[in-house]
């Protein structure tokens, strides 16, 4: 009922605040955010999640923007209550669009204050989505609530990727590569919930492609990433009528190798390729895993063709990566066969005749 009547609350808000202006409800809000009872505080962050959403009712914070922070800080970083640090993490992901709006430096040092705090709680909120069951109780929401969290916090990480600073950026890159590689790899999570973790590395690819070029171990884990994802498949895909959760996954695998071969140049991506195909085509190897193989060299095809077309060392790895794509095609799956056939037109689509 609480959170229904916080629903309700910051809904008229978000229309007379700007408008007609509404005292009582920030009166409430500024009071029961210190509150000694945590569903007050964590009504306090509902209404205030709800009402960033709305632009016109967020600008009215931003004269405030010192005392917001704080009120934010210390909601993240509640003692007691992990439901009011999961409410929290809500309105900090749906504040960071008005302060990435700002583009100025008040809006920028706010969001390098909160961003830290604001990762700590996504990877507690992650480890429940993952673990399902009691650990997501034991943060006090329902599973419905805590996806609507996961996905407002991993949407904040996708802006602050693709618009604030390099600077900022750079200096989180580690924390926001952590919470996004444990969701993606949550195999106890849907696949709608992984997804925000796979979104989240394919812009880090995309967006900051310099950064990720000069972290070899990001790099190896977003290739490793990628690979085991595109392995993942079962009978259910081959029913076109009802995509199944793996095939969801596999796709996303697919869109970040595509990712990551069009924006990461051919010479540090080549060597964790390498070990990726060597680890997957290992003596004992299953159809999964021939399958990711094949599908691997399709994906990343595109951004290797500037190393495969040198002389000494080119050659023979065109010709290794050739001749794997030529036993997938014998392979008794049908899913490796085509992947491999997929991947063979991959290469003969973007390397140059000559080769």
């Amino acid at each position: 009922p609480r959170r229904a009547l916080a629903a309700v609350a910051s809904a008229l808000g978000a229309v007379l605040l700007p408008t007609e202006g509404w005292p009582e409800l920030l009166q409430f809000v500024s009071s029961a955010t210190q509150a000694p009872t945590a569903e007050h505080r964590e009504v306090a962050m509902l209404v205030l999640a709800e009402l960033f959403e709305t632009p016109s009712a967020a600008a009215i914070f931003r004269p405030h923007l010192t005392a917001t922070v704080q009120v934010l800080l210390s909601g993240l970083a509640d003692p007691h209550a992990p439901q009011v640090r999961t409410a929290s993490l809500r309105a900090v992901g749906a504040f960071a669009t008005s302060l990435l709006d700002g583009g100025d430096e008040p809006s920028t040092s706010a969001l390098r204050t909160l961003l830290p705090a604001a990762l700590e709680v996504a990877r507690t909120c992650v480890a429940a989505a993952v673990g399902g069951g009691d650990a997501a109780r034991a943060l006090g929401v329902n599973d419905d609530e805590l996806h609507k969290t996961l996905g407002a916090a991993f949407e904040m990480l996708m802006e602050v990727v693709e618009s604030a600073p390099s600077a900022l950026v750079k200096a989180n890159i580690g924390a926001i590569a952590q919470v996004s590689l444990e969701l993606a790899h949550g195999a106890g999570a849907d696949a709608d919930v992984r997804a925000h973790g796979f979104h989240a590395l394919t812009a880090l690819a995309a967006y900051k492609c310099k950064l990720v070029a000069k972290n070899g171990e990001l790099l190896e884990h977003l290739v490793g990433l990628g690979a085991k994802a595109t392995g993942e498949w079962d009978e259910a895909d081959d029913d076109d009528d009802d995509e199944s959760d793996e095939s969801n996954v596999r796709s996303l695998g697919c869109a970040l190798l595509d990712t990551l071969g069009a924006a990461i140049s051919s010479a540090p991506l080549m060597g964790h390729v390498d070990t990726a195909l060597q680890r997957l085509t290992a003596e004992g190897a299953d159809a999964h895993t021939w399958c990711a193989a094949c599908t691997v060299l399709g994906m990343v095809a595109e951004g290797i063709v500037d190393l495969l077309a040198e002389k000494k060392t080119g050659a023979p790895r065109l010709a290794a990566y050739v001749q794997l794509l030529c036993r997938g095609c014998l392979h008794a799956d049908a899913h490796v066969r085509a992947a491999a056939a997929l991947g063979l037109g991959e290469f003969a689509r973007h390397i140059p005749s000559k080769l």
